[in-house]
């Protein structure tokens, strides 16, 4: 069974519900993944500063490790994708979260900063392998599925719910801030 419906800028084709069951399903869950990890990954970023000041990381030493943790997150990134398209963009994507959450568990229950400094790149290499998995897996996903007019709203629907479990970080950090030490953020 198929039904006509509006697809794109109001051009009319044909949706099969299966299709439509399957791009709502990808839909809710890169909106779930994107929430969950823009939410953490926000209130990280709120917290990494005080931890690093209560080390006594200097705002050079503080700006110098984020430098760095930035260009192995920027050199990885290119080659993270063409990793994701010979091995699976999954596998990365696991091994991405899996690499930022060992690197925020070392993080906060470090206090040397040798090992701070170390998570802190390993941070960045993580988020560099899950940083383009989510979209390659349903972009790749919605061409199986023949929703590619679909894309752009599922795409254009994550990143304004991405933005949002930011601004909900955001939020947490500003109502529990203050009662709270970095350490336990972290």
């Amino acid at each position: 069974v198929r039904h006509a419906g509006l697809s794109g800028a109001g051009r009319m084709s044909a949706v099969d519900p299966a299709s439509d069951r399957r791009v709502r399903g990808l839909r809710l869950r890169l909106i779930g993944l994107m929430s969950v990890v823009a939410f953490a990954d926000f209130v990280f970023g709120a917290a990494y500063v005080g931890l690093l000041l209560d080390l006594g990381f200097t705002a050079t030493g503080i700006g110098t490790v984020l430098m760095v943790s930035g260009i192995i997150n920027t050199v990885s990134e290119a080659p993270s994708g063409a990793l994701g398209d010979r091995f699976g963009q999954r596998k990365l994507l696991v091994l991405g979260l899996l690499l930022w959450g060992t690197a925020l568990v070392v993080f906060g229950a470090s206090h040397a900063p040798a090992l701070i400094v170390a998570s802190l790149l390993l941070w960045g290499l993580g988020m560099a392998c899950y940083a383009g998995a989510p979209y390659a897996l349903v972009v790749n996903e919605l061409k199986r599925a023949g929703a590619d007019e679909r894309m752009g709203s599922v795409l254009r629907s994550a990143q304004v719910v991405r933005w949002l479990a930011s601004a909900a970080g955001a939020l947490s950090v500003f109502l529990v801030g203050d009662l709270a030490t970095p350490w336990v953020i972290a």
